[in-house]
């Protein structure tokens, strides 16, 4: 990487943690395909060395110390998926589930049999910490959405949108599904869905 292209990210803060400075390469792999390391600072004091990618991609947010809140609150206060008291958060991700993994639900024709899927890391016994570490509480007035309306349900590819969010990804989905648009051919895949408001990150389709 190029210091042109390198992005300063002193002094900026992603989640709990504050970066401070750049670290030295932790690496002896070529300096072109060496990653940028930064020393951060988590919110509980603890120092933390992440590289620049898992920083601005949100892969990382803490020392760790963040999980085990939420994690405690999960299990101890919050009471998101205890019994008889599912959270509108817990509800949400159980649906994403069962629509798209178990062939029995009414739903399943629409996601699962049509191949959207779930990201590793929003499954198994981590699965909801890891989404709510990823997305937060679900708002009043929203609903689980994906970018374009495609796409498997995975951190870069999700969000919590209001009513009027979801029709928008709806209708991006037509528009790259159909070339009934005259406007379609004039505008690139990616530049459609990237011009989308709503839209904080973009996967290849």
């Amino acid at each position: 990487m190029s210091k042109k292209s390198l992005i300063d990210l002193t002094g900026r803060t992603f989640g709990y943690l504050k970066v401070i400075r750049r670290k030295k390469r932790h690496n002896k792999r070529p300096k072109t395909r060496s990653r940028i390391y930064w020393s951060c600072v988590c919110r509980c004091g603890k120092k933390h060395v992440v590289s620049g990618c898992n920083l601005v991609s949100g892969a990382v947010r803490s020392c760790g110390c963040l999980r085990r809140e939420i994690s405690a609150k999960i299990n101890l206060t919050h009471g998101h998926a205890l019994s008889g008291k599912h959270s509108p958060t817990y509800r949400s991700y159980a649906h994403m589930l069962t629509r798209c993994l178990n062939n029995k639900n009414d739903r399943y024709r629409f996601y699962g049999a049509r191949g959207v899927g779930v990201c590793d890391r929003w499954r198994g016994r981590d699965g909801f910490v890891n989404f709510l570490l990823d997305l937060g509480p679900r708002p009043p007035g929203t609903t689980l959405g994906r970018f374009g309306d495609i796409g498997d349900y995975s951190p870069s590819n999700a969000m919590w949108m209001n009513h009027s969010q979801q029709l928008n990804q709806a209708r991006i989905k037509r528009l790259l599904l159909t070339s009934a648009d005259p406007g379609l051919t004039e505008v690139p895949k990616k530049q459609l869905i990237k011009s989308n408001p709503f839209v904080r990150k973009t996967t290849a389709a």
